[in-house]
């Protein structure tokens, strides 16, 4: 009797990211944008609840705050590539999705992935479907040769 291979859990078919700056940056960038809109969102229901003048600025200051946090966060996700597909996992675009792509429903693959990034540090490229864990460490040349004698495979 042979036993069929069973599938490894996503932790341990997670790859690791060669290139993990591009990646963190853009994930910084996300949070500091993230509390930003919560930031107006408060800063809305304080203005809607009190039309204060303070508050009015406040919600300005707030919203042109908001923009270039967002184009750095854009540029930033730009680079963060995959190693694999070299498509851009936590940017969404019109290219097709691979089978095992996930999103929540009212966000895109992108933000699904940022989100996804930010609590579990793992994502899933939504164009080859490769999954990825951010903190997994990359093996060196050295620890490849030795797991490839002792027959294990990365």
């Amino acid at each position: 009797m042979s036993e069929t291979p069973r599938k490894l859990p996503y932790e341990q078919r997670a790859r690791s990211l060669p290139h993990k700056l591009h990646y963190h940056a853009s994930l910084c960038w996300a949070v500091l944008f993230y509390m930003l809109l919560s930031f107006i969102a408060a800063a809305g229901v304080g203005f809607a609840l009190d039309g204060n003048e303070k508050n009015a600025y406040l919600l300005i200051a707030l919203t042109f705050l908001a923009i270039p946090v967002w184009l750095l966060g854009y540029l930033s996700r730009r680079k963060a590539t995959c190693p694999l597909c070299k498509g851009t996992p936590l940017l969404d675009s019109q290219a097709s999705k691979h089978v095992k792509a996930f999103r929540l429903f009212p966000l895109n693959y992108g933000n699904t992935n940022i989100i996804r990034a930010i609590t579990t540090r793992r994502i899933r490229c939504h164009f080859c479907g490769t999954p990825f864990d951010m903190l997994k460490n990359n093996l060196q040349p050295s620890q490849e040769e030795q797991g490839s004698r002792n027959g294990h495979h990365s």
